[in-house]
């Protein structure tokens, strides 16, 4: 069952079937439907409800409300006693003193319903979507009953994916770690006492088989400029121009618009923001960057070279979210 703890004063209060968004900062009420109970509700496992507020107070009286309603109607269905057709989110009003816990859950718990509901919390981010399922799609061979897997079977797993797949152990950490936070959020959810076997997986060499990155000499620099300069036509050539001088991500250029490049300024720049193909790694990342040097020669080049009704300065980057672009330019 899932719980969310605040202070009022010298008091600490725990409010039940409560859980905030990440991408929206909403507060949402969640809460498992029991068993016996769920041909009322068309099969579903349990009853979620947008609270319309990011205001934990506000959330949490809200939450508690549902929650009285909700104890009500389930034993009204228990007896067989129709409850009243319409359900509301009521108003706030004063937190009462505590909740009756949902009953245990009776229905298996699988990897791919917690999968599910990970996806459902970043609904809209592309890129994190794309992460969580690459991250469970590692551990896809281990059985799909979660009480059915031993913290062993993930050993098993994780040890394939650094000897078989040649993975660094950062990222099979990652992996692990967001895995079983979305094992112990479904956990709490159901009020289940099955063992999270993601827990407590050692990781002893954590970043001892990272690679070393190469600091390139002023050689290779100079290098490199004569080659992108011979090879401006080419999308991968204009993206190291862009990239040359603003210390961007591949993905933030490759995801430019032609509106984000600003030359008719007294301070020519691109503007870094999220958009509907491409997001940012986090919210400090949206920002002004100065073109100067190489950056605005291309930026300059790229603008000229744009078409009628041209929305993406790259149009042929726009879906792109990882460039190899040294490596494109066979340097």
């Amino acid at each position: 069952m899932q719980k969310i703890t605040f202070r009022i004063g010298a008091f600490s209060v725990s409010v039940s079937y409560l859980q905030q968004r990440n991408t929206s900062g909403l507060y949402y009420y969640r809460r498992a439907i029991p068993s016996p109970l769920r041909h009322h509700y068309n099969g579903k496992r349990e009853l979620v409800y947008s609270l319309k507020t990011k205001d934990l107070n506000a959330a949490s009286q809200k939450a508690q409300e549902l929650a009285l309603q909700h104890n009500n109607e389930f034993e009204l269905l228990r007896h067989n006693i129709t409850p009243p057709p319409v359900f509301t989110i009521p108003p706030a009003s004063p937190l009462p003193a505590e909740l009756v816990p949902a009953p245990a859950e009776e229905q298996p718990i699988t990897l791919d319903e917690i999968k599910t509901n990970a996806l459902k919390s970043y609904l809209g981010n592309k890129k994190k979507t794309t992460e969580i399922a690459r991250c469970f799609g590692y551990f896809s061979e281990l059985p799909p009953i979660l009480s059915h897997i031993k913290k062993r079977d993930v050993l098993r797993v994780v040890e394939s994916l650094k000897t078989d797949h040649q993975l660094k152990t950062a990222t099979i950490k990652k992996a692990v770690g967001f895995i079983s936070r979305q094992v112990k959020l479904t956990l709490q959810l159901h009020d289940s006492g099955i063992p999270n076997p993601f827990a407590g997986v050692p990781f002893d060499n954590i970043k001892k088989d990272a690679e070393k990155r190469h600091t390139f000499e002023a050689v290779e620099l100079q290098k490199l400029k004569e080659t992108i300069r011979k090879k401006s036509g080419l999308i991968t050539a204009q993206i190291v121009g862009l990239l040359y001088d603003t210390g961007c991500r591949n993905a933030e250029i490759g995801g430019l618009k032609l509106e984000d490049i600003k030359l008719d300024t007294p301070i020519p720049h691109l503007v870094i923001k999220p958009h509907e193909q491409r997001g940012l790694k986090n919210d400090n990342s949206e920002r002004l960057i100065p073109l100067t040097g190489m950056s605005l020669e291309f930026a300059k080049i790229v603008t000229a070279a744009a078409q009628p009704g041209q929305v993406h300065a790259l149009p042929a980057t726009s879906k792109i979210t990882n460039l190899k672009v040294i490596v494109a330019l066979r340097l």
